[in-house]
């Protein structure tokens, strides 16, 4: 079975040992892609969880899981991101980031990070991303500049800039946005995210 997040990989390879809890994501887009992923099996523990410790407070388990439960994932799109030090300037404050006592650095450019890059404590990562989702009977977009943090060595989602779209009425014979190439109308149950038909 392919991976939720679209990477083109088998999910027990590619987001699931992360949400049993068997590995680590090793960078932010892995830990953006296993959250989305997590989205999609209503794995609500594993999104509050990679909260950061300084929001968790502030993330109900049961508006998480109102959210995944009425939410039908059906895409998920990375985007480059070309200047992180701009994005970075661009970014809402973070109380938590201003009184950090410790050293903040900015993760390299994603053209020249390995596999092997290793991140340092207080490491700041960016992720752009596109998640889109079946909603009441419209297709909707869900469009973040989501920054990451390195600590306690592990990544953490730490918060992101929201970026607004109008949601697209569907129709009962459109096409259903989640691929199965059958009509909205009778497109039931519909396909999961990256999954075949």
């Amino acid at each position: 079975m392919g991976c939720y997040c679209g990477s083109d990989q088998v999910f027990a390879s590619c987001c699931q040992p992360f949400l049993i809890g068997t590995a680590l994501p090793q960078t932010a887009p892995e830990l953006m892609r296993s959250r989305y992923s997590a989205y999609c099996t209503g794995h609500i523990q594993y999104i509050k969880n990679t909260y950061h410790p300084s929001q968790q407070s502030d993330q109900a388990e049961t508006d998480i899981a109102a959210f995944a439960d009425s939410a039908h994932f059906v895409g998920l799109s990375v985007l480059p991101i070309s200047d992180k030090s701009l994005l970075q300037q661009r970014m809402p404050d973070n109380p938590y980031l201003e009184s950090y006592t410790g050293t903040l650095s900015l993760a390299a450019p994603d053209t020249v990070k390995t596999a092997t890059t290793a991140a340092a404590e207080g490491c700041i990562d960016y992720v752009h991303f596109i998640a889109r989702f079946i909603m009441q009977d419209k297709l909707q977009q869900l469009e973040e500049q989501s920054r990451f943090i390195f600590e306690q060595q592990q990544w953490w989602y730490l918060d992101g800039c929201l970026f607004s779209h109008a949601s697209q009425k569907i129709n009962r014979n459109d096409a259903c946005p989640c691929g199965s190439g059958k009509k909205y109308k009778v497109c039931r149950p519909h396909l999961m995210s990256a999954q075949q038909s």
